[in-house]
Order: structure tokens, then sequence, then C-alpha cells
């Protein structure tokens, strides 16, 4: 159950498609890739296909959250065996949406911080639900941003309350 919750934070956290940048347009684009990672997240559960949700990522992509480390390795297993699963008829819906986006871009580097709302349901259990505060370092590769390493934090009110649970 906790390698399924730490696949769908990496989903969640890559969702994103690459964006084209253009002079001027690279913190735009460094958000576009933000924001679409997510709606692969999201997408997930229909296509089954982890390789649309991992194209917005580096190979050397590492992610920390709430304190847990993952590679990018560790996580492309844990959405191929989710993805066994949901071909296997598992019922799953996930809901990723990223709000509050502000990047900065310089000289083939940028970084992006931003708000993060997950929502993953088996059926009728929630097995990943509430709100995040991220940071993500993206390299620019050819005319792509890639993200290449995330931190995100549950927000005070999501570690109070699973604390008293």
């Amino acid at each position: 159950m906790k390698e399924i919750i730490l696949i769908c934070l990496s989903i969640w956290v890559f969702s994103g498609l690459p964006g084209v940048a253009t002079a001027g347009s690279d913190e735009a684009a460094i958000a576009r890739t933000i924001v679409e990672s997510a709606d692969a997240v999201t997408n997930f559960p229909q296509t089954k296909n982890y390789q649309k949700v991992f194209q917005f990522y580096t190979e050397d992509y590492s992610a920390i959250q709430d304190g847990v480390v993952a590679t990018r390795k560790m996580t492309e297993q844990s959405y191929r065996e989710l993805g066994e699963m949901l071909k296997d008829g598992m019922p799953m819906t996930t809901t990723a949406k990223v709000s509050n986006v502000r990047a900065v871009a310089s000289s083939g580097m940028g970084w992006a911080t931003y708000d993060t709302f997950i929502d993953v349901h088996s059926g009728e259990l929630a097995m990943l639900k509430g709100d995040m505060k991220c940071t993500g370092l993206l390299r620019k590769i050819g005319s792509e941003w890639k993200i290449q390493h995330e931190h995100c934090s549950s927000t005070r009110d999501q570690s109070d309350k699973a604390r008293k649970e």
C-alpha cells in the first residue's frame, strides 16, 4: 500500500507535458510542464501507460515526498505494478491538480514552486488525498523542459490530520 501511495505521489509530481520553449517563454514552458505532468497522472488509470507519465522527467529524476526518497527507477517499477493491477481490473480514479505555479529559468536550468492536490481512490477506499507544497528543479534538454528533482511536503492541515488518524 505504501508503494502504491508513493507511485501515486510520483505520478502527481510528474504530471505535465514538456513545453517547447522559445526566447522569453521558458517560464511559461516550465509551468506548462508542471501542469501537464499532473494531467498525465490524472489520466494514468485510463491509459495504463507509465511512459506517458515519465516523458516529463529526466533519467536521473529523484523526489522527496514528506521525507520519503524516490528515484525514477523505483517510481517506474511502482507504476508498472500499478498498471498491471489496473489491467487486472482494480478500480481506480486519480485526480491531480496543480495551481499557483511560479517558475524561473536561467541558462537551461529552471525551478518552480507550486501547490498540488492529489486524490487517489480504489473503489470506495481513499488511498491518498491531500494538499502539498512543492518545489521542482527542471533542466532544458533540447527544446523541452524535464523535471529532474521534486520536493513536496503535505500542508500543515494535512500533517495534523494524519497525526490524529
